[in-house]
């Protein structure tokens, strides 16, 4: 028999596989629940139809952003001194809020950039350079000494929930101090402005880094991670021509063909629901497709790990809480580029989000790329050396 034959022969057994793979699948009515209903009721809450969480609101730091804390991430602040009026004698007001700034930069709890240029300032904010610029106005230092109400105006960059809540809280620290030492609480405030978000569907665009790669990848994994080692009479089609190489690639086909309609039908509910991207439909379909086929494979490596369901199970709570953590808490880039959840965090952020070109960050689809293959071919290598069961 020769290669093309045996290879002619492969596929179609995978084929016949893979169909029967998708049958059983959406026969399964609670799988069908996990897979498509829990999802989209999720994105109508997020979209606001049932109450969504508010992460747009006025409230910079309220909604998800303060659940979810600030991070450990030092904030970077850009600083605009646009104020030359005199009010009080041998003082610079303006000069004195800055130089409170710089002694926080002193110790190490904020960073700060200082320029003459608003657009400047405003294309960093944009490429998330910064999380933050304040501006002070002119006539601050003059309205201040004639007890005339005085605002800071604070332009803050939402898209990136980790960071939001520590800018704002440090902004917090600084005014108030600079208020205290200087007897200003009742004449002066900030005024904060929102950068980086659309008017309308601003709850599923705030969400979106953190809400689509946890809810594809959770579902994915879990369903994945019952894929081989629940499916005692997949078994024995191993004493059949089919391989066990074909058996897996099937199951990994057939759960990824799931993935990628649940992917389509969430991105129309949330486009119905005001969802606004800065990057092409493409781009952000293919992220999200990377994160679902990360998962699917992760189940898979578990599944074929795992002797029980239950242990499957258990590895992929461990996996999913230990992800949500490193996101949330840890700051080692390299750590973070392996974890599929901050990958695709980060890539939804600065291409989908921000519009940057998905050339500006080959490294994350490779790392993608790459541990698909791996995780993939181990699996197999598990699997393969799974007792048949008669």
């Amino acid at each position: 028999m020769g290669k093309l034959e045996k290879l002619t022969k492969s596929i179609y057994r995978i084929q016949g596989l893979y169909l029967k793979e998708l049958r059983v699948l959406m026969k399964d009515i609670f799988a069908m629940l996990i897979i498509f209903a829990l999802p989209i009721f999720l994105v109508l809450f997020l979209g606001g139809v049932f109450g969504g969480v508010g992460l747009g609101d006025d409230d910079a730091g309220g909604g998800l952003a303060s659940m979810l804390g600030g991070g450990l991430e030092i904030p970077i602040i850009g600083l605009i001194d646009d104020d030359n009026s005199e009010g009080f004698p041998n003082v610079d007001l303006s000069k004195v809020f800055v130089n409170k700034c710089r002694q926080y930069e002193e110790t190490g709890e904020v960073e700060i950039i200082e320029s003459n240029n608003q657009t400047e300032l405003e294309i960093l904010l944009g490429k998330g350079v910064i999380s933050v610029y304040i501006i002070i106005p002119e006539m601050f230092e003059y309205n201040l000494s004639i007890h005339f109400p005085a605002i800071l105006f604070v332009v803050i960059d939402i898209l990136e929930l980790s960071k939001l809540q520590a800018s704002q809280g440090i902004i917090d620290i600084i005014i108030e101090d600079f208020r205290e030492e200087n007897n200003f609480t009742g004449v002066f405030n900030y005024e904060i402005t929102q950068a980086n978000i659309p008017e309308t569907g601003r709850q599923l665009f705030s969400g979106a880094p953190l809400f689509f790669p946890m809810v594809i990848f959770a579902i994915a994994s879990l369903t994945g991670a019952q894929l081989i080692v629940s499916d005692i009479p997949k078994d024995r089609m191993a004493l059949t021509p089919a391989n066990k190489f074909e058996i897996i690639f099937s199951k990994l086909i057939s759960l990824q063909t799931a993935m990628t309609l649940l992917i389509i039908i969430l991105f129309i509910f949330s486009y119905f629901l005001g969802l606004q991207i800065r990057g092409s439909v493409f781009d952000f379909f293919w992220i999200l497709f990377l994160c679902a086929l990360l998962g699917v494979i992760y189940g898979l490596f578990m599944s074929s790990v795992a002797r029980e369901p239950l242990e499957a199970l258990q590895l992929f709570i461990f996996v999913f809480i230990f992800q949500i953590i490193s996101v949330l808490f840890v700051q080692n880039e390299l750590i973070l580029s392996l974890l599929p959840l901050s990958n695709a965090n980060y890539l939804i952020v600065s291409i989908s989000l921000r519009g940057q070109s998905p050339l500006s960050e080959p490294i994350y689809y490779l790392i993608q790329y790459s541990e698909c293959i791996i995780l993939f071919f181990a699996a197999y290598l598990f699997y393969r050396r799974r007792k048949v069961l008669l």
